[in-house]
């Protein structure tokens, strides 16, 4: 949703769908100009990424879409994944998981979609572990933002694409707590074991990670914000967050804002739990170096 609306905004390049699908050819994303057109531009990112009415689907098919870029990291970076179920626990990156060429490789990457795009500055999103250590070997000035949702509401919707079938997590759940702290694994396997009880763990475990990771690069290069605020303060939150990228404001992207509904959808969790399992997720996630991170 963030990267969504922050998108817009005339000094960000991104990568797109198309970009992602075929990251080592840059002139794909000449694509995304189309959103730069006088007058239409910011309407035709509309329709794109909002359904509009305006086009049909066959010709909406062919406009960018900001993506998380797997395929596009991965193609440059060795390291930024893991080998799921390997010897070696999941973990979160340090400056050793990254090559001096992949440093070189991944910034003229980034250079050739940002002159393609005619833009100056990069965003881009990814989920899970931090990488802030280890991106910031191949970007030393680069910002990050951490957009914090209540544990439960994360985990119920992690705990619902595990039971569709579309996350494999639980099936590799005895590799993924090999990384969690001696304590919790012990705790989730004697008092818990549930798959809701996992992804409540798993939710705490990148999170922890996120913590550490922020306490060893500069204060002015991390921020926190609320998902909540986003949703019940959009522009102003919107707002700090570009003062904090030292981003001018936008107004299309403000333009923006203006014209599409968000839901706060962290109250689902309540609505779709027993009261039985609402007590195994407080349990797990109510510490209190994560309560600052709920929406109570």
């Amino acid at each position: 949703m963030v990267l969504q609306i922050m998108a817009l905004h005339e000094k960000l390049s991104w990568v797109s769908n198309f970009l992602n699908r075929k990251p080592l050819i840059s002139q794909i994303s000449i694509l995304n100009r189309v959103y730069e057109l006088p007058l239409i531009g910011k309407h035709l990112y509309f329709e794109a990424t909002q359904n509009g009415t305006m086009l049909s689907r066959r010709i909406k098919r062919y406009f960018p879409l900001p993506a998380e870029p797997w395929n596009f990291w991965n193609s440059y970076l060795s390291n930024f994944q893991w080998e799921r179920g390997g010897n070696t626990p999941p973990r979160r990156r340090t400056s050793l998981d990254i090559t001096d060429q992949e440093i070189n490789n991944i910034k003229e990457s980034i250079d050739s979609l940002q002159q393609a795009q005619g833009k100056d500055r990069f965003i881009s999103r990814y989920t899970d572990f931090p990488r802030m250590i280890y991106l910031t070997q191949a970007f030393p000035d680069a910002l990050f933002v951490h957009i914090v949702r209540d544990g439960r509401a994360v985990a119920a919707s992690y705990h619902k694409k595990i039971k569709s079938g579309q996350f494999g997590t639980w099936n590799e759940r005895e590799w993924w707590i090999r990384g969690w702290p001696t304590e919790w694994r012990n705790k989730w396997q004697n008092q818990f074991g549930t798959p809701l009880s996992f992804v409540a763990f798993q939710w705490k475990f990148f999170v922890g990670e996120i913590f550490k990771d922020a306490e060893e690069i500069l204060s002015e290069q991390y921020i926190e914000i609320k998902y909540s605020d986003i949703i019940s303060s959009p522009i102003a939150t919107l707002k700090e967050i570009f003062a904090f990228c030292k981003l001018k404001q936008s107004r299309r992207v403000e333009w923006y804002l203006n014209n599409i509904s968000l839901e706060n959808r962290n109250y689902k969790w309540k609505e779709r739990y027993s009261d039985s399992d609402k007590r195994e997720l407080d349990r797990v996630i109510c510490e209190p170096e994560f309560r600052k991170l709920l929406n109570e």
